[in-house]
């Protein structure tokens, strides 16, 4: 990354902060910055806790500064004490009371908007997307991906759309 003339860089996991000293040590060393991230499940309400809402969503969070790190921090942790059902979730209600300091992406193919798109229910991946930018304002990002797989090209101009 240095060779590129990069200093910064976003990690994510999945479901989980664990990376956070390690990359920061290490990026450190190297005169590089760290934004550190985490990909959550996403359910519409983490309280149900049965087989009918075992599904999740990627959604992928980056903290940008301390408050947001603070953020990352409680949401991963509720993920686990309120949210875990096989995984640990977060759900709207989480974010809207924690939404301070991080950016948000709509993640891969296995976030909600694009399986919305790609289940052929724009309108409701439109709300969807709505919804966090109404949370998360100029903070929430439409994840598109190169990959050449029909699922992933069929979002992509779906998300291009709204």
């Amino acid at each position: 990354m240095k060779e590129l003339g990069l200093n910064k860089t976003a990690v994510t996991d999945h479901g989980n902060v664990l990376h956070v000293i390690r990359f920061n040590s290490a990026l450190q060393k190297e005169e590089m910055t760290l934004y550190p991230g985490e990909e959550f499940y996403y359910i519409e309400d983490a309280t149900q806790k049965d087989s009918d809402h075992r599904a999740s969503y990627h959604l992928t969070i980056v903290a940008y500064n301390q408050e947001g790190l603070s953020t990352l921090y409680k949401l991963s942790s509720l993920s686990y004490i309120d949210g875990f059902y096989f995984k640990p979730k977060i759900d709207l209600k989480m974010l809207q009371e924690n939404n301070k300091g991080i950016r948000v992406s709509s993640a891969c193919i296995k976030g909600l908007i694009a399986n919305e798109i790609i289940n052929d229910n724009y309108e409701n991946a439109k709300k969807v997307a709505q919804q966090f930018k109404d949370i998360f304002g100029e903070n929430f990002y439409l994840e598109i991906m190169p990959h050449d797989l029909d699922e992933q090209r069929k979002a992509n101009l779906g998300i291009l759309k709204l």
